[in-house]
């Protein structure tokens, strides 16, 4: 995939569900994958009109998520998501 497809690809993901998009982009950037830290780090990106997707005050605003408990372990969320494959039997 060459970069106007991958453009074109990137800006149809965020015309159909901007709120997923920016979430799997943050998740992707940043090595979040706690859903509830996710939640909060897209609104405060909608609050903030003057932050875009690949501002530094995210690393500020996951420290700060981190320092008050607010995201959970990388390793448990692997486990969480595993043992719901597990259960639906899909791998």
């Amino acid at each position: 995939m060459n970069y106007k497809e991958m453009r074109n690809t990137l800006e149809q993901m965020s015309n159909e569900n901007h709120e997923d998009f920016a979430k799997a982009l943050i998740s992707f950037e940043k090595g979040i994958n706690d859903k509830d830290a996710l939640d909060k780090l897209y609104q405060e990106y909608m609050d903030n009109d003057s932050m875009s997707l690949l501002n530094d005050k995210f690393d500020y605003l996951i420290d700060e998520l981190r320092e008050n408990g607010q995201i959970k372990d990388s390793v448990a969320i692997e486990k969480e998501d595993n043992d719901l494959v597990n259960i639906v039997g899909i791998s």
